[in-house]
């Protein structure tokens, strides 16, 4: 993904680190896959592992799923009944499928800290991203001495001693998980409560992620106090008109235009316009359409020059984690936009969209192998563009490698 694609290319691993990549005949190889296609690892920057297990939706594709607001206070319902046992078994479930799809890295809304285990001790590496919740003043300081304690806790594992995030903690060489804050929503988040963890993700050079634009029941309570999520806020007991953001723009302008990665999740409804190069607008693109919204403006964030990434969302809008999917979702539906440019949205993007640029999401010498395998397609000549035929077929992942180790494949 920062070249041509390589015919007959060898791909030379040692001590878990790409040394070269060649064409055939500059080197010999130790092992010959046969006719595959060989990817970097797919990058799922935006998903709920926690809602794995979740039976508020099985999106079918004939189908959308209606009000957000009445889905979301399904959601919250549903979390209210887990376990700590569930969430736990959830994550560990979500994780396993999501590299059985071929997704080697993750960026993960965490609900609970105590999952922070779960995802260090997976095979996977990612951002851990701490959900952040208060509209009203109560919940939100609660929640600001929730985020301080995140980022001061151990940073990189569990039994570490603890201290504050060291500069550029997003960087894989710290470690396979980072920790970031999620400021949930609009809807969900006091306004000053967004400044504070903008300003405190800036000086901890942590990343950001945030909800937003989501849905029109969102722009119709920010614009008039009024609406669907209005009520499911009353009925929640965590209604505060006077904490409510004044608008999507303010929020945009608030947030970092330097330094730590933000990313702006969904903005189904946000108008396009230009953004800080450290910001990336994330598509979930079966869940936009699990929910019937408009058509994604694709087109524009593109023609905008701005990064756009794509990814499954959680279990309880997608019927799925299957990140490839979603890219072949893209395809048919935005055929104008190349599959190299499409797959890019999951590899080589992402990985700017997580701070990682320099050891993720290419096969480029000196970056971590994390490499997935597919089956060359049966019936696609062989001098279609890869990119193509992996987005016009519906092979499978067969093969995953994290660290220049198998998990799946020729010794896995």
């Amino acid at each position: 993904m920062d070249r041509p694609p390589l015919r007959g290319g060898v791909v030379t691993v040692q001590a878990g680190t790409i040394v070269s990549v060649q064409e055939a005949g500059q080197t010999s190889a130790d092992v010959d896959l046969g006719d595959v296609v060989i990817l970097p690892g797919l990058i799922n920057v935006h998903t709920h592992l926690d809602l794995t297990h979740a039976d508020i939706c099985r999106p079918r594709p004939e189908a959308a799923l209606g009000s957000f607001a009445e889905w979301l206070e399904g959601v919250v319902a549903f979390r209210r009944r887990q376990t700590a046992e569930q969430r736990h078994a959830a994550v560990e479930a979500g994780l396993v499928a999501c590299w059985q799809a071929g997704v080697t890295t993750v960026g993960d809304i965490v609900t609970d800290p105590h999952l922070w285990p779960r995802l260090y001790q997976s095979p996977l590496r990612g951002v851990a991203w701490l959900e952040l919740l208060g509209l009203t003043q109560s919940r939100a300081e609660q929640a600001r001495h929730a985020a301080q304690d995140w980022l001061a806790s151990d940073s990189i594992s569990p039994g570490r001693a603890s201290g504050s995030l060291a500069p550029e903690v997003w960087e894989a060489s710290q470690g396979r998980w980072c920790r970031g804050l999620s400021p949930h929503a609009p809807y969900s988040v006091r306004h000053d409560l967004f400044t504070f963890a903008f300003a405190l993700a800036a000086s901890r050079r942590c990343p950001l992620a945030v909800h937003l634009a989501e849905s029109r029941e969102e722009a119709e309570l920010l614009h008039s106090h009024r609406g669907a999520l209005r009520n499911m806020l009353q009925r929640l007991g965590v209604w505060d008109p006077a904490g409510l953001a004044p608008s999507w723009d303010a929020l945009v302008s608030l947030a970092p235009s330097q330094g730590p990665p933000v990313m702006w999740i969904h903005a189904n409804y946000l108008p396009p316009r230009p953004l800080p190069g450290t910001h990336t607008v994330v598509f979930c693109p079966r869940t936009h359409t699990a929910f019937g919204h408009p058509p994604y403006p694709l087109h524009e964030w593109l023609r905008c020059g701005v990064r756009v990434c794509l990814a499954t969302d959680g279990l309880a809008t997608n019927p799925d984690l299957n990140l490839l999917d979603e890219a072949r979702h893209v395809h048919r539906h935005y055929p104008d936009v190349s599959a190299e440019k499409i797959l890019a949205m999951v590899t080589r993007e992402a990985a700017i969209a997580l701070g990682q640029p320099g050891h993720l999401g290419t096969l480029t010498p000196g970056k971590v192998a994390d490499l997935i395998l597919l089956p060359w397609p049966k019936g696609i000549p062989y001098h279609t563009d890869p990119c193509q035929a992996v987005l016009e077929s519906s092979v499978p992942v067969i093969g995953v490698m994290i660290d220049g180790k198998w998990l799946s494949g020729p010794a896995g």
